[in-house]
């Protein structure tokens, strides 16, 4: 309730679900939580989708082997007076590698509103990049955010393109047609881009119908 009193733009974020929220502290998800004085200022959560009709696998057509070695990072949120101090990377970072511990992961997904840029520049700082662009969770528009933690797909150099961060447009194209994938972000206060480039490796994805997902936008 803190957070969304405190959101200036709504679209920035959609509420989870009570049922995803207790999957994430239950058996199919890993919640850990950032403490001041015994209180809750901040938690990061990640849901293991398995044959879910929501597995953000499906965006990209992943097999069905592959689906059950699916992560989610699912919910971020840090208290308003608690922000500017890295919590949120740190617990992400911290999250995944409990994750890869007790499960069998390989696939990594998130999805950002594309004018969060908070959440874009954590997902970019643990080598996460996007891989679409597309309409998801009632219609928001959503970065889908990947990365293989098997094999980690990087980026050929000289290839980086910097695109306005509102012209979805034209990085849709550069990932539908083209084939690249966000990597980064340049320039600070109204002149913020995104950095597209080639991946190391083709990705041979199947562009596919948007699923169901009553996952939380981030």
């Amino acid at each position: 309730e803190a957070l969304t009193a405190a959101l200036q733009n709504p679209s920035l974020y959609y509420p989870n679900p009570p049922e995803l929220l207790r999957l994430c502290l239950g058996e199919q998800g890993l919640t850990i939580g950032t403490f001041v004085a015994n209180r809750l200022i901040g938690f990061r959560s990640i849901l293991y989708p398995g044959a879910r009709e929501d597995n953000l696998g499906r965006d990209i057509g992943l097999s069905a082997n592959d689906l059950n070695l699916v992560a989610h990072l699912e919910r971020t949120v840090v208290l308003p007076d608690y922000r500017g101090n890295r919590l949120q990377m740190r617990m992400t970072a911290h999250a995944i590698r409990l994750g890869i511990a007790t499960r069998d992961v390989r696939h990594l997904f998130s999805t950002v509103a594309p004018a969060n840029v908070a959440s874009m520049a954590d997902k970019f700082k643990i080598g996460m990049l996007i891989v679409r662009t597309k309409e998801k969770y009632q219609h928001y528009t959503r970065h889908l955010f990947y990365q293989d933690l098997r094999m980690p797909l990087g980026i050929e150099p000289n290839t980086s393109r910097a695109v306005d961060l509102e012209d979805l447009a034209t990085q849709r194209q550069l990932v539908e047609v083209q084939g690249w994938v966000g990597h980064g972000l340049s320039g600070q206060g109204q002149q913020i881009r995104v950095l597209y480039g080639q991946p190391t490796r083709q990705l041979n994805w199947r562009h596919t119908q948007d699923h169901p997902s009553p996952a939380a936008a981030r």
